[in-house]
C-alpha cells in the first residue's frame, strides 16, 4: 500500500478532523462519556445493613468467650486467694506464689484477648468496607455513574475550639450533594439481597447435605 498521495502532517490533521466531527456527533446524540457523579453515606449504608447485624452479634459472642476465660481465671484466683489466707509457714508461701502466678496470667489474658477482639472487629469492618466498595462499583456501572463519593457533608460542624473546626475543614470533602445524587439505598439493597441470598443458600445446604 502506497502512501505518497499523503504526507504525514496531511494524515494528523484528517484524523483530527474525522475525530472532533465524530466527538460532536456523539455529543449531540447523547453518547458523550458519562460525567454523572453520585454519592454514598458509609456511615449510613453500614446502619442500613443485615450483615452488619449478624456479624456485630457474632463479635459480642466472642468477646463474651474471651470474657468468660478472664472470669474463670478470676475465680481461680479467688480460691488461691482464700486457700492462701488460711495457710501459715512455707505452704503460705508457696501458695502465694500460686496467687502471684494467676494474676499474672490474668493480666496476660486481658491483653491478648483485647488483641484479639481489635483484630476481629478490624476484620469484620475491612470486609463490610470491601463488601461496600464492590456493591458501590456494581450499582454505579448499572446506573452510569462515573464517580461515586463519600458523603461527609452531613452532620454538625463543632464549635468548641478552632482546632476542632480547622480539623473537620480539612477533611471535609463534600461540602454540598443534593438528595438526588444519593444512592445509599440502592447499594444497601443489593448487599442485603446478596446476604440474604447466600444466608438462605447456606441453610438450604445445611438442610440437604
Amino acid at each position: 500500500m502506497r502512501l505518497n498521495q499523503w504526507s504525514i502532517p496531511i494524515l494528523v490533521a484528517a484524523l483530527l478532523v474525522v475525530g472532533t466531527a465524530a466527538w460532536r456527533a456523539g455529543a449531540q446524540g447523547g453518547a458523550q462519556p458519562s460525567t454523572k457523579v453520585a454519592t454514598v453515606n458509609l456511615t449510613a449504608l453500614v446502619d442500613l445493613l443485615d450483615e452488619r447485624v449478624t456479624r456485630e452479634e457474632e463479635l459480642r459472642a466472642f468477646i463474651q468467650l474471651q470474657n468468660q476465660k478472664i472470669q474463670d481465671q478470676g475465680d481461680l484466683l479467688e480460691l488461691a486467694t482464700a486457700d492462701m489466707e488460711a495457710l501459715a509457714g512455707q505452704a503460705r508461701r508457696r501458695k502465694a506464689e500460686e496467687v502471684a502466678q494467676l494474676r499474672i496470667e490474668i493480666e496476660v489474658l486481658g491483653r491478648f484477648a483485647e488483641q484479639l477482639v481489635d483484630r476481629r472487629r478490624a476484620e469484620v469492618f475491612a470486609d463490610l468496607f470491601d463488601k461496600m466498595r464492590q456493591a458501590t462499583a456494581t450499582v454505579a456501572q448499572q446506573n452510569g455513574y462515573a464517580l461515586v463519593i463519600n458523603n461527609d457533608s452531613v452532620g454538625e460542624t463543632p464549635r468548641d475550639t478552632e482546632a476542632q473546626i480547622r480539623a473537620v475543614m480539612s477533611g471535609r470533602r463534600v461540602l454540598f450533594a443534593a438528595e438526588s445524587t444519593d444512592i445509599t439505598d440502592a447499594v444497601a439493597r443489593l448487599l442485603n439481597n446478596e446476604w440474604n441470598a447466600g444466608r438462605a443458600a447456606n441453610a438450604g445446604g445445611a438442610r440437604n447435605p
